[in-house]
């Protein structure tokens, strides 16, 4: 007769103490990812204006209004040669106030930005105070670029994008840093100092010159060029040349010396305010703050010829046959039936949209406070579709583009974490440094998906499963510990060697990119 211990009769069996790990471990995690989880902003019902515009607007969007928080848009119809119908309206909110956006709110419109410095070049060349074939060096004779090609770069060339002049790009971590903090980390701030970048940073290239090709760079040259041979800063020359004239009271190149506060800018996908970024070197580029009213001027002017440096509008390069034709920044293209004269797009970085577009009598503006497209409201509230423009193979993209890096190594971590059998060459079995790094590059790139991700795009519970999947593998190890070994395999010494490394700058981002996240925030009204 045999006899048992009494704790024998009590044990706990192994596979209910693992489904009680993962139970109790994926709920709490749940409920405490929940309230953290990305917040996509929804465009509200709020209007003011015209109600029958923001109708149009409702219809246009198709249910689409995810990513949306605030809109403000006008369209222009020229009914006789002396008569002109404006009609305007606001759609959603702002801020975390809930104030509603009107026709006559300030918004940053940095994509339309670019269509100034070309009608100022337009507007100097008809008073003949400069040329189309000015050079760099004509207008800037004190710049010694380290390239002397840039000194024989025409305005013109940089009016249509068509000089070659490429910056050196930031390195790639710097670029992963700034899109997921929304802050820029190498802008120039002032007039004085992006010149003296462009001297020893900028160049032409020459198998690009000729070829059109954006240039911020070149747009920011341009801009501080033709501000440079009329003596004045360019905030002061784009106010004199096309604001006055116009009767845009409310429209200013923002700089931190206008007085104005700052516009109010989002993160779509995160939904909350961000910190809108512009330099006084980036005026020209970028520096647009300005109502959907005042555009709404800008676009009649523009129908009618009235607008300082309209020609600007008029095609310069390109081929119809072939794509869209160029003018001195503004953009001539075939939507459908219709030819459409058109710029625009979208400030990523900067949490807003802008976009402005006519075509005969007709024309319209819309600007977005969030990141989200304003190119198709546009066109349709010209009535205007081209379903060719619909392209669902970048809203795919874009949502894997979110799925597989927020998903993918929670995934990993896990399977290591409950992985039994030995592993071939490319699948190592099991280990406590496999997990302490494994985990800490799992939850660094959760953090940086949380802050890049298109959430407008993905539902925002696809990012509380990568949570949950990773606490598993946390708690699935911290299980586990007592019976791993430190290391498993071969050149343990060297996965000895890399482990503190590798865990530290993965917890590092962590730590980094969560302050970095709450400071966009830090200075919003």
């Amino acid at each position: 007769m045999s006899s048992r211990h009494p704790a024998q009769d009590h044990r706990v069996d192994p596979g209910w103490g693992l489904f009680n790990t993962v139970v109790i471990t994926a709920a709490i995690t749940g409920l405490l990812a929940y309230p953290l989880a990305p917040r996509p902003y929804d465009l509200g019902r709020e209007v003011v204006g015209d109600q029958e515009l923001a109708r149009n607007v409702w219809v246009g969007m198709e249910g689409d209004r995810v990513g949306y928080h605030g809109l403000a848009v006008a369209t222009v119809e020229r009914l006789q040669e002396d008569q002109t119908h404006v009609r305007g309206a606001g759609l959603g909110t702002e801020g975390t106030a809930g104030e509603p956006v009107a026709p006559d709110t300030r918004m940053a419109a940095s994509p339309i930005a670019g269509v100034l410095p070309g009608m100022i070049l337009a507007d100097m060349v008809e008073r003949d105070e400069v040329a189309l074939d000015s050079t760099v060096g004509d207008l800037l004779p004190e710049l010694d670029p380290a390239d002397p090609d840039l000194t024989d770069v025409t305005m013109e060339e940089l009016g249509t994008h068509t000089s070659g002049v490429t910056w050196t790009e930031a390195p790639l971590p710097n670029q992963l840093w700034d899109l997921a903090t929304k802050q820029p980390s190498d802008k120039p701030r002032s007039v004085s100092h992006f010149l003296e970048r462009v001297s020893t940073e900028a160049e032409v290239d020459d198998e690009r010159r000729g070829e059109r090709e954006y240039s911020h760079t070149g747009l920011n040259l341009l801009g501080h060029a033709l501000a440079a041979a009329a003596d004045q800063e360019y905030a002061d020359l784009a106010r004199e040349r096309i604001f006055a004239p116009l009767g845009m009271e409310d429209t200013e190149v923002w700089t931190t010396a206008t007085g104005w506060s700052p516009p109010l800018v989002h993160d779509a996908d995160v939904g909350r305010p961000i910190r809108f970024t512009s330099t006084e070197a980036d005026g020209p580029a970028e520096g647009l703050v300005t109502t959907a009213a005042d555009l709404s001027s800008l676009v009649k002017a523009m129908i009618d010829g009235s607008a300082p440096g309209h020609s600007a509008a008029l095609p310069r390069t390109g081929d119809p046959r072939e794509g869209p034709q160029h003018g001195l920044g503004w953009q001539i293209e075939k939507v459908g039936d219709h030819l459409i004269t058109t710029y625009g797009g979208t400030a990523s970085r900067n949490g807003h949209a802008a976009w402005i577009a006519f075509s005969g009598n007709r024309g319209a503006v819309v600007m977005s406070n969030t990141h989200r497209g304003a190119e198709d409201i546009t066109l349709r509230l010209m009535g205007v579709r081209d379903p060719d423009r619909d392209d669902n193979r970048q809203v795919l993209l874009s949502s894997w583009a979110t799925v597989l890096p927020t998903l993918l190594p929670s995934v990993a971590v896990l399977a290591f974490a409950l992985r039994r059998r030995p592993g071939v060459r490319w699948r190592r079995q099991t280990d406590r440094a496999g997990l302490v790094a494994y985990s800490a590059i799992a939850s660094s790139i959760l953090t940086y998906t949380y802050l890049v991700g298109f959430w407008h795009r993905v539902p925002p519970w696809v990012w509380i499963l990568g949570v949950v999947l990773t606490a598993l593998a946390i708690a699935l190890g911290v299980r586990r510990w007592p019976d791993l070994p430190a290391v498993r395999g071969p050149r343990r010494w060297l996965r000895r060697l890399l482990l503190i490394p590798i865990t530290l700058g993965a917890l590092g981002a962590v730590l980094l990119l969560g302050p970095m996240a709450a400071d966009m925030t830090s200075s919003v009204p």
